[in-house]
């Protein structure tokens, strides 16, 4: 069984959703859910334009294959696909953005670090909640 972001964010939601949506059962359509998705996938393709944007194009690399990833001088990558098997169970995700952070610590050790960035209108509105509830 190969578990997405989908089906893992629909089984959040409901066990019963994950499981129409692992057997292809035909949606019903729900409006608002289809809005927010397509806001959640503009924000995160604004976010990742205006990381883009602040490096320069020789640091960039958009959507890197594994050997690239392990071999290629870059500092931010983009839509970076991410695996993990086990016996019978294939779990993927799409990282929106990962940055290769250097330091003189990581040169003196020869590893590099890390950082993950996913983008979600969810923690923008998490964050405009929280504040409302501390300016009242």
């Amino acid at each position: 069984m190969k578990i997405t972001p989908e089906l893992f964010h629909a089984y959040l939601k409901c066990p019963t959703k994950c499981w129409l949506r692992e057997n292809h059962e035909q949606e019903s359509g729900n409006h608002y859910a289809e809005w927010f998705k397509t806001q959640n996938d503009q924000y995160r393709a604004t976010g990742t334009e205006r990381l883009v944007a602040t490096s320069s194009i020789d640091d960039v690399a958009v959507s890197p294959d594994e050997e690239s990833i392990k071999t290629d001088k870059w500092r931010l990558a983009t839509n970076l696909a991410a695996h993990a098997q086990s016996d019978s169970w294939i779990v993927e995700s799409e990282l929106h953005a990962v940055e290769r952070v250097l330091t003189e610590y990581v040169f003196a050790i020869g590893v590099a670090g890390f950082g993950f960035l996913l983008f979600s209108i969810l923690s923008i509105l998490s964050i405009f909640s929280s504040w409302s509830s501390w300016s009242s």
